[in-house]
């Protein structure tokens, strides 16, 4: 996973928000509880764009907790649904804002054909591209491709596609012990984790991005364990084998955190220059070395144009550089201008207007 942990952190605060306000008898309370929980999802849908999918999971599984209610009260849901979308917009819309105010675009780099902007270029293709974005024409156009699509829970738990996208068996073989036992509360948990899998697949081939939904099928998975009619020989086998899963996939990690050796640096066995001057697991092609010689070799008001990479950490010097899929400031000024006249006088301009970010 990457920034998918702090999303099924704020997620999963969300969703327990949630099934406490519906547990809550005392109407302001319950207001509270609801705020709350929309507050909660405002900041999960501020860390990565995918994780707005949380949105509609609790609205439409709010909904189904109400309206299995008798009596239906139509103002008092519309009410209670406002409690959480209004306090989740409200948390969201900075971010949203600062992509107005910058690209002119709310949800940049998406949507660049209806909201254009042309002094700012991105690769969206290659976004896409790297995050195994899903072609849902080509996908549900065939008959092949819808049912490899179905049957896509089965193949990403039991064989995967590669190591990236491996859940394991422990899910689907306890799937049973969530649907054999209706609550309220697995009610709710079921239609939050069932509506994010399905839009999170409509998304990606990836699973890490479905990490949020993973984490609340855990939940409700240790819900329907944890009933009654179940005897304890059968919980404490299932304990013991989740727990020898969690120990190896706890030892596999420690084990990658291991050789990447950050902790010489910790325990002051190797200088930070020598760590971040050699490769090192998940730290191809170092370039530290260019950030020393800046630093030892300019003046501190030098004005630095980064090619051929998009870190800038440790340049600590006013810098102009691209992101992954932006297209470099060089290359738009370069065919902006005619001549090269034109574009030193662009160079000119672009340095002195360069973003200082120390």
């Amino acid at each position: 996973t990457a920034v998918e942990l702090g999303t099924t952190f704020f997620g999963l605060l969300s969703l327990y928000a949630l099934l406490l306000a519906q547990a809550e008898s005392e109407p302001g309370v319950k207001r509270r509880w609801l705020v709350l929980a929309g507050l909660l999802c405002g900041f999960c849908m501020g860390t990565k764009y995918t994780s707005f999918i949380l949105f509609p999971a609790l609205l439409m599984a709010h909904f189904i907790h109400r309206i299995s209610e008798q009596p239906l009260d139509r103002k008092a849901l519309l009410i209670e649904l406002s409690l959480l979308a209004l306090p989740a917009a409200l948390v969201v819309s900075p971010w949203l804002i600062k992509n107005v105010v910058f690209y002119k675009n709310p949800l940049y780099p998406f949507l660049q054909t209806l909201f254009h902007n042309s002094s700012v270029i991105s690769n969206v293709k290659g976004l896409a591209s790297d995050a195994n974005a899903r072609d849902l024409g080509a996908q549900f156009s065939s008959a092949k491709g819808i049912w490899d699509f179905l049957v896509e829970p089965w193949i990403v738990t039991m064989t995967g596609r590669t190591d990236a996208d491996f859940i394991g068996p422990a899910y689907l073989a306890l799937l049973p012990l969530a649907l054999f036992s209706v609550s309220r509360i697995s009610r709710t948990l079921l239609w939050a984790f069932a509506i994010q899998w399905f839009l999170y697949s409509l998304s990606s081939h990836l699973v890490r991005f479905r990490t949020p939904a993973l984490a609340v099928l855990a939940v409700l998975l240790a819900v329907g364990w944890a009933k009654e009619r179940y005897p304890q020989w059968l919980k404490n086998g299932i304990l013991a084998a989740v727990f020898l899963f969690s120990l190896t996939n706890f030892t596999w990690a420690n084990l990658i955190q291991y050789s990447m050796q950050g902790w010489k640096v910790t325990l002051g066995l190797t200088s930070i220059s020598a760590y971040l001057n050699h490769s090192h697991n998940t730290y191809p092609t170092p370039y530290y070395s260019a950030a020393e010689f800046i630093a030892k070799e300019t003046p501190a008001d030098a004005r630095v144009l980064i090619l051929g990479d998009t870190r800038s950490l440790y340049i600590e010097r006013p810098y102009v550089n691209a992101t992954l899929f932006d297209s470099h400031p060089l290359f738009q000024w370069a065919n902006e201008c005619g001549s090269g006249e034109q574009l030193a006088q662009r160079l000119q301009i672009g340095r002195a207007s360069c973003r200082e970010r120390v």
